[in-house]
């Protein structure tokens, strides 16, 4: 598990436990976060392409750092967004500009919603 970095900057935290430590920093807030998960690993073209990977972390990056969350990279390429709840419609509507940067895979061609297909989920962390 890592957090997604720009550019191939490098991360200076342990790989292993840096989405718990990030849970523990907001836990007296815990309330007021939620978590998006995208399954990029159920893509038909499993393995990200830098290009998308850094469209993915720009689509999200400033709605969630204003809202104090963080973006998270899980080992099968799949991407943890935890946001205030307070973001939360901010944060649907990048899943639209997600929806035209994998528009050529067949699960998101002709999705509707990309909760609906299984793409996207959000969770609450209370």
């Amino acid at each position: 598990m890592a957090v997604f970095t720009k550019n191939n900057e490098k991360s200076t935290t342990k790989k292993d436990t840096i989405i718990f430590d990030y849970l523990r920093k907001i836990e007296k807030d815990i309330d007021a976060f939620q978590a998006l998960i995208l399954t990029t690993s159920r893509l038909q073209n499993q393995s990200l392409r830098s290009a998308q990977r850094q469209s993915l972390i720009e689509t999200f990056e400033n709605v969630v750092k204003k809202s104090g969350g963080e973006i998270f990279a899980l080992p099968n390429d799949d991407m943890v967004v935890i946001f205030n709840a307070r973001a939360h419609d901010e944060v649907l509507a990048c899943l639209v500009k997600v929806q035209f940067i994998f528009h050529d895979d067949p699960m998101i061609r002709n999705a509707v919603d990309l909760m609906q297909v299984g793409f996207a989920k959000v969770y609450p962390l209370a």
